[in-house]
């Protein structure tokens, strides 16, 4: 009887050890162990979606942009005319620009003035022009539409230089468009300048804002 029972037990453990190391088998034939384990990659089958493309939304009550037709005046497309008169102790002075086509146009910003004698040369003048703005001014030049700008001019010491022209420069553009010849109205060219009050002073010329005169 104890025989029959030491050989149960025996057969019983070897099952048991045969089992353990059909086991270990399993488990190695499954990978190939820590070292060797990946991560998943777009490769091996993960799907992924394409990336939708945004379009701008617009905010509700917001206008459709329109593109801008406007036709823009060039100095150069506009008659100038300057003349001035003596007035006390300074020469008060204007500077016109008329639209002669047959087309409107806009003319945009705030003309800049100044003064050459009649070689070219140019005053050595302190200008006192209108504050610019981020926002210019746009001028409607109609046909036959004319614009007037007034200046004056004060304290010059240093005599005579012959017949003057008026500079007009646009802001943003580095050199003058127009040399404006300065007459009277009976279009002989114009030489007189102001007196001199104070020769420690600058000379000064005062610019106002372009307007709609016509």
């Amino acid at each position: 009887m104890h025989s029959l029972r030491m050989r149960g037990f025996l057969l019983c453990a070897l099952l048991l050890v045969a089992l353990s190391a059909s086991a270990c088998t399993n488990y190695h034939t499954i990978g190939a162990g820590p070292d060797d384990v990946q991560s998943p990659t777009k490769s091996s089958g993960v799907k992924t979606l394409p990336t939708p493309t945004k379009r701008p939304v617009r905010p509700v009550g917001q206008p459709t942009p329109t593109l801008d037709t406007t036709l823009y005046c060039r100095l150069s497309d506009l008659t100038p005319v300057a003349t001035w008169t003596a007035d006390g102790d300074a020469m008060s002075g204007s500077l016109t620009l008329a639209n002669y086509w047959d087309v409107p146009c806009t003319l945009k910003g705030q003309p800049m003035l100044g003064l050459t004698d009649e070689g070219g040369g140019d005053f050595n003048l302190l200008v006192m022009e209108p504050t610019r703005s981020s926002n210019p001014p746009h001028f409607l030049f109609k046909p036959g539409a004319v614009a007037e700008v007034g200046f004056t001019w004060v304290n010059w010491c240093f005599g005579k230089n012959g017949a003057m022209r008026v500079t007009v420069t646009m802001a943003g553009e580095g050199q003058p468009v127009l040399y404006v010849p300065v007459r009277d109205p009976q279009g002989n060219l114009l030489s007189t300048t102001p007196p001199c009050k104070d020769q420690k002073a600058r000379s000064m010329l005062t610019v106002g804002t372009l307007k709609l005169i016509k």
